[in-house]
């Protein structure tokens, strides 16, 4: 009977041997690639084929760059040329008047509305993965899951308006404000307080789930102790200034809090104030 050198039998035990799983690291950087490439080649279409440019975009997008073209040559915002608006999300307004200094072209617009739109969608994806991370330990499932919210963004982020901007502000306002009670110190608090006020500019109605977070934290026994005065204090100075500066500007300029659409939801809500 042959005898296997003692070279050949290790040989043969490394050949056989099951190769070994893809640790976390090795799972999360494939799949940011992945995502990373998607995102570049879903919302370059517009860039890649002339007759998707104009309708790309939602119809309400144009009426955010008009008053953004306006304001990046010096003039208030206005979409018919005569008449102020401040029907708008300001933080979207702001951030496509910055595109409008760089580029007049609409198809300057969304080149770098592209660049945009990747990183939103891979900040939503990173934001949701760190989330479900604090849930599970497996890679697979978190990136999996963390794919899944992404994909149902996509299709908002496409749309071209403020959501943009409010879903990975958001989504990063809840991952820093759900950790255990213990973890809340008065520089998480700032930090809440900055993201919830830049998501609030971002999409005024978003001051809705700051307030439920908020709520909810008081309700919940063991949340309560995150109210401390040092906390407080901390969120509280870092979430009321940048709120406080839009509704200062927009009493100044236009003599009401509200923007337009909002005065005209209420409007609707309590039927016309001009009837009573």
């Amino acid at each position: 009977m042959l005898e296997r050198a003692p070279g050949q039998s290790l040989l043969l035990k490394r050949m056989c041997r099951r190769p070994a799983p893809w640790n976390r690291q090795e799972i999360n950087t494939a799949t940011l690639l992945v995502v990373v490439v998607m995102c570049c080649w879903i919302f370059s279409l517009p860039l890649r084929s002339h007759r998707f440019l104009l309708g790309f975009a939602q119809d309400d997008f144009y009426y955010y760059l008009k008053p953004a073209q306006s304001i990046a040559v010096g003039r208030a915002p206005t979409f018919d040329g005569s008449t102020p608006t401040n029907g708008f999300h300001p933080l979207y307004l702001l951030l496509l008047a910055v595109v409008s200094i760089v580029t007049r072209s609409l198809r300057g617009v969304f080149g770098l509305l592209w660049a945009l739109d990747v990183v939103s969608a891979t900040a939503a994806f990173l934001v949701t993965r760190s989330i479900f991370y604090r849930v599970t330990s497996n890679p697979l499932l978190s990136n999996a899951c963390a794919l899944c919210i992404m994909l149902l963004c996509l299709p908002l982020i496409c749309n071209q308006m403020e959501v943009t901007l409010a879903l990975p502000l958001g989504l990063a306002f809840l991952a820093v404000g759900f950790v255990p009670a213990e973890r809340y110190t008065p520089a998480r608090c700032t930090c809440l307080g900055l993201l919830g006020a830049v998501t609030m500019l971002a999409r005024l109605d978003a001051s809705i789930l700051v307030f439920l977070f908020l709520v909810g934290l008081a309700l919940v026994r063991q949340s309560r102790v995150v109210f401390t005065t040092r906390n407080t204090l901390s969120f509280t100075a870092a979430a009321l200034p940048l709120p406080l500066l839009y509704f200062a500007v927009n009493h100044h300029f236009f003599h009401v809090l509200l923007p337009i659409s909002g005065i005209a939801s209420s409007y609707g809500m309590a039927g016309d104030p001009r009837k009573t």
